[in-house]
């Protein structure tokens, strides 16, 4: 209790991860074949102009990786990099088509942000429309912000302490740390959530977890960001 109490008492509170610029790349089907959708617009969106252009420069054919997706946001100046990808599943004998969007950080070059969508089709082959019907529900719900938790204490080499001021986070929770310098993101490596508790009456998280592997070396105040995985049928472009 006594380290709960001490951590509830010295949080400090980390200003959250911007995503406030982005490139869509586009919508794709789990064999990679592209699906005709008009990109979004706006002063948020790298144009599609430039986009397209920078990936024939690189000579890229998306879907990319979470690498390739962070290196195309950068070249752009965008904060993240943005695509949507669809299949169909078979489930008794109805079909349901999974919608996913991924957004990869570009200076992190993790998945930060992954949105998911099932619905039942009676045609297998109709992925553009459900596309086309799903893809503005998903990008009103794209946050322009990502929740931090911030180091506060290394019990040993693979269990740290951590508190937050504003997300949800939960038990096995998918974790990168990460130093800033002025400019400069440092990638320390990767964990997981044990423990997480909300602090009653606040939006305060206490959180534990563990480090994957003893070589990571953290410090107080450094910075954590959930990050996600691909659905099996995406995995390719992890």
């Amino acid at each position: 209790m006594s380290l709960v109490f001490a951590l509830a008492t010295v949080i400090l509170a980390a200003p959250p991860f911007m995503l406030s610029k982005g490139a869509f790349v586009g919508a794709f089907t789990s064999e990679g074949k592209p699906i005709s959708l008009p990109a979004p617009t706006g002063e948020r969106w790298v144009s599609n102009e430039q986009v397209q252009r920078e990936l024939l420069f690189r000579g890229w054919t998306p879907p990319l990786t979470n690498l390739q997706m962070a290196e195309l946001a950068k070249s752009l100046e965008a904060d993240f990099a943005v695509d949507v990808l669809t299949t169909t599943l078979k489930v008794g004998k109805k079909w349901q088509a999974l919608v996913v969007m991924r957004v990869v950080s570009a200076q992190l070059g993790e998945i930060v942000h992954l949105a998911q969508i099932k619905t039942e089709v009676s045609n297998p082959e109709a992925l553009q429309q459900v596309v086309e019907q799903i893809l503005p529900a998903l990008l009103v719900k794209l946050p322009s912000q990502v929740p931090l938790a911030t180091v506060q204490l290394c019990e040993s080499k693979n269990r740290v302490h951590l508190t937050a001021a504003n997300g949800k986070w939960g038990k096995g929770v998918n974790l990168l740390f990460f130093r800033t310098s002025g400019a400069q993101t440092t990638i320390l490596g990767k964990g997981r959530v044990v423990s997480a508790s909300l602090v009653p009456g606040s939006n305060r998280w206490i959180l534990e977890a563990d480090l994957a592997g003893s070589e990571i070396s953290l410090r107080s105040g450094d910075k954590a960001v959930q990050i996600f995985g691909m659905p099996k049928p995406f995995a390719r472009w992890q």
